[in-house]
């Protein structure tokens, strides 16, 4: 967990000289509008307001108005300075001239109230929570932002929720709750406005966790849960979201858990927990989606449309398809035989792939295919798949941002399983996203994961778009025996699982991205390297939007945080942990996402994350290309990290002045690095021979070798 941030001296002295002008908020709210104040406090907030965050301190709570401070996580402590100002009742400080954050991770509790008191213009701006109230309203919370009534028996009172936060879409909690929010206001109406579904707990027993998924299997799972009282387990089930099936077990426990058995492969159930305590009161869960076992091959394929450096082969080279990652959509269309539902930020037709899914429709297939607004207009209008099956996704507003998504969806719902796909990751279907921007594309032969993805598409396709969508997709798989997550932004809260991965990365790190926003995921890379001390590489294509978490990391990774600056687009966004460490869990992450605001709270975007080795490993074949082109070096000299197969390798004289001879059992291709990682010279051996390095400067270097048996490297000096 993140606690402290350690700050330079200078920052340090800046934040306590603001200190020294900063007064309470307390003080602060009974200034007059227009009066600058400097006030400290913590953040009950972050991104799911969108831009406005609410700080307090032990006297009050106040909002804060600016772009500026779109960054600040919930429990960041900052000092801001700026202009008291309101906005339809509610008092804010805006056109901030200065703000500092220092310290992280110190969320303050909720303070309990009943209605009465909290609905107060002395609890405006603060975290209050109200206890044994109830929703008037029943049915779904609106995929947008809207007013709701509580009642405490006697009065009734405003909720806002927020479209930005995870609540929207789900369904509204019947029977007695307990309800956290941030007290706002509008045009003289206090509104308690909760963050997420965390906020809305239950009167009876409390969920101490999500329910977890565990022994996925074809025909059964298991679901299980903790309350914080002993209670009796009740789990509802079914193949929607009406559920319809239920089980049962009157023991008084704090454990719960039930193996449900009989399920269809491959398929989508959902499931809701309920627990009664001694009392008769009723604590129960959100209906969550989870997914069977598909009987599909369960086949993962990894491509890259640049070279990549096999020398991290585990027990695939990663497939580089020079100029035929459109051939590769285009074979998977062709061998559609039901369905194909595809939705893409941008498409044209200078590879054929738009031919390929008019010929698919022209045969039969059910196409339909939904692209972002802005799409290349010539490439939409040659899409010829029957009237009504083509749409854009809504043009971008202050509540939205773009489709953003590349995934493509192959007979989902075919009786035969092996004939289901999805097609996904970072590449667009144009011309230069195919053939010349740095992309991978990800497909997996599994009908859970199809039909998962499909969800997603038919949300869409039935109009909701962004926060209008609902977290109502499985998120756990099992896909020819390896782990897999998935999650769509931004109903999913996608941010928190690129952080798992990154706090679960034990020895290295490595990540690509084309930009970055996001301040916390900086913070987190960095406080692996120092608590961890893990080996960590990356590349980012933009530093104008990317420089401040660039700023973060850069100075802890010893030159290796990267700028691409190449005349392609470095178009990926993902992330490699642990890939040379069998025993520390190697993953993979990748799909549309970039580390942005907008991809986390306002885009429509998709992520996987691939428990798996070799996956991880073909990553790495092609992390270790791409930075070598930035100017990196070679990963094997500055990692130090690795378990790739040692060949027999012997070299004299060392120290050497003129010749290196070289001893291995059979031919092998070597190159020789200076200490920097520059490449100095490289050649082949068909058996023992000498290596002339009469002509490099005397220095230390390191002679890298290999064969198709494995790798070998030796450090050798040169004297003069």
């Amino acid at each position: 967990m993140r606690t402290f941030l350690l700050i330079p001296f200078s920052l340090l002295f800046g934040c306590l000289n603001l200190y020294s002008q900063s007064i309470s908020i307390s003080e602060a709210r009974s200034k007059a509008l227009g009066t600058v104040v400097t006030v400290s406090g913590i953040a009950s907030n972050g991104a799911e307001f969108g831009v406005i965050r609410f700080i307090q301190d032990p006297t009050g709570g106040i909002a804060i108005y600016d772009n500026a401070l779109t960054d600040i996580e919930r429990g960041d402590s900052v000092i801001v300075t700026g202009e008291l100002t309101e906005f339809n009742g509610l008092l804010e400080i805006s056109n901030v001239s200065s703000w500092q954050r220092f310290a992280l991770g110190k969320e303050m509790a909720p303070i309990d109230l009943i209605p009465a008191d909290a609905y107060q213009e002395s609890r405006e701006g603060q975290l209050v929570r109200v206890k044994n109230v109830t929703f008037v309203q029943s049915g779904n919370f609106s995929g947008s932002s809207a007013n709701y009534s509580i009642s405490d028996g006697s009065s009734n009172y405003q909720v806002r929720i927020l479209g930005t936060t995870d609540i929207a879409g789900t369904p509204i909690p019947s029977g007695k709750i307990s309800l956290t929010g941030v007290m706002g206001e509008y045009r003289s109406n206090y509104q308690l406005q909760p963050r997420s579904l965390q906020d809305i707990g239950t009167v009876g027993p409390q969920f101490l966790s999500i329910l977890q998924q565990s022994d996925i299997q074809p025909f059964s799972f298991t679901v299980s849960w903790t309350t914080d009282v002993p209670s009796t387990s009740i789990l509802r089930y079914g193949p929607t979201p009406a559920l319809g099936s239920e089980v049962s077990d009157t023991a008084m426990r704090t454990a719960h858990s039930f193996k449900l058995s009989g399920l269809n492969h491959g398929s989508v159930y959902y499931v809701q927990g309920l627990s009664i305590d001694a009392n008769g009161d009723t604590g129960k869960s959100n209906v969550v989606a989870m997914a069977t076992r598909s009987i599909s091959p369960g086949n993962i394929y990894v491509y890259f449309n640049n070279p990549v450096d096999t020398t991290y082969k585990l027990n695939t080279p990663a497939h580089f398809v020079n100029k035929a990652l459109a051939d590769t959509v285009i074979a998977y269309i062709d061998r559609a035989k039901e369905s194909i539902d595809i939705a893409i930020y941008n498409i044209d037709n200078k590879n054929g792939i738009v031919t390929a899914l008019n010929n698919a429709y022209a045969r039969g297939v059910n196409v339909r295919l939904i692209a972002g607004e802005g799409v290349n207009s010539s490439g939409y209008g040659q899409i010829n798949i029957g009237v009504g099956n083509k749409k854009k996704a809504p043009p971008s507003s202050p509540n939205y941002g773009i489709m953003h998504h590349k995934f493509l969806v192959i007979d989902a719902e075919a009786t035969v399983p092996a004939d289901a796909y999805v097609i996904t990751g970072a590449t667009n279907f144009t011309d230069n996203q195919i053939n010349r921007d740095p992309n991978n594309m990800v497909i997996f032969q599994d009908q859970a994961m199809a039909r998962s993805f499909a969800i997603e598409f038919e949300e869409m396709w039935g109009g909701k778009f962004g926060a209008d969508k609902a977290d109502n997709t499985p998120h756990q798989f099992v896909v020819g025996g390896r782990e897999v997550e998935l999650y769509f932004s931004p109903s999913d809260n996608t941010e928190e699982h690129i952080k798992k991965v990154i706090r679960a990365s034990d020895e290295e790190f490595y990540f690509i991205l084309l930009i970055w926003t996001r301040y916390g995921l900086a913070y987190d890379i960095r406080d692996q390297i120092q608590n961890e001390n893990i080996f960590a590489a990356g590349i980012v294509e933009d530093t104008s939007s990317s420089s401040f978490p660039f700023n973060i990391v850069a100075p802890e990774m010893n030159g290796r945080m990267l700028v691409d600056n190449k005349s392609w687009i470095m178009h990926h966004k993902y992330a490699i942990s642990d890939p040379q460490f069998a025993d520390k869990e190697p993953m993979l992450l990748t799909g549309s996402h970039n580390w942005t605001t907008s991809a986390n709270v306002r885009n429509d975007e998709n992520t996987v994350i691939i428990h798996d080795q070799d996956i991880a490993r073909q990553f790495l074949q092609e992390f270790s290309a791409r930075f070598k082109e930035a100017g990196g070096g070679d990963l094997l000299i500055v990692s130090g990290v690795g378990e790739l197969p040692r060949i027999n390798l012997r070299i004299f004289p060392n120290p050497v002045s003129t010749a290196l001879f070289v001893e291995s059992s059979g031919p092998l291709l070597y190159r020789i690095y200076n200490m920097s990682g520059r490449l100095m010279g490289s050649g082949t051996l068909n058996g023992p021979g000498q290596i002339e390095v009469s002509a490099f400067p005397a220095g230390l270097y390191f002679l890298k070798a290999e064969n198709e048996k494995g790798t070998a490297g030796i450090q050798f000096m040169i004297v003069r």
